[in-house]
């Protein structure tokens, strides 16, 4: 499955590294990754969670999946934004935020952030 992400982003790095099985594209504005989504060219784009949720309330033919990918250092949260139906696509995610849970991976993020989080007080 094609997701797009913004060139140079942490959203692009996300794709790369915890979404197996995925295709990058990568483009150069959110705009873009949007039009390739409503035109059928990739699955979904990865985008901050916020920047979604706005072309999602301008975009009524579109949907936030209702998967969470964790965050990396320095990004306040992710979303992704998929045409409405993309039940793979969401079953995908699941199935690899699932693996991380099982695998302690997702707890190890979550206290790694945590912990830098409590230094910056």
């Amino acid at each position: 499955m094609k997701l797009a992400a913004q060139k140079g982003s942490t959203q692009e790095t996300a794709v790369n590294n915890q979404i197996t099985g995925s295709v990058l594209v990568s483009l150069a504005a959110t705009g873009d990754e949007i039009n390739e989504v409503k035109g059928g060219m990739v699955s979904g784009a990865v985008l901050e969670d916020m920047i979604a949720k706005s072309f999602v309330a301008a975009n009524p033919d579109l949907a936030i999946a209702n998967v969470k990918i964790p965050n990396l250092k320095s990004n306040p949260g992710m979303a992704v934004a998929v045409q409405k139906g993309s039940t793979e696509l969401t079953s995908k995610i699941n199935e690899v935020i699932s693996e991380m849970k099982s695998s302690g991976e997702l707890e190890k993020i979550i206290q790694e952030n945590y912990t830098a989080s409590q230094k910056v007080k």
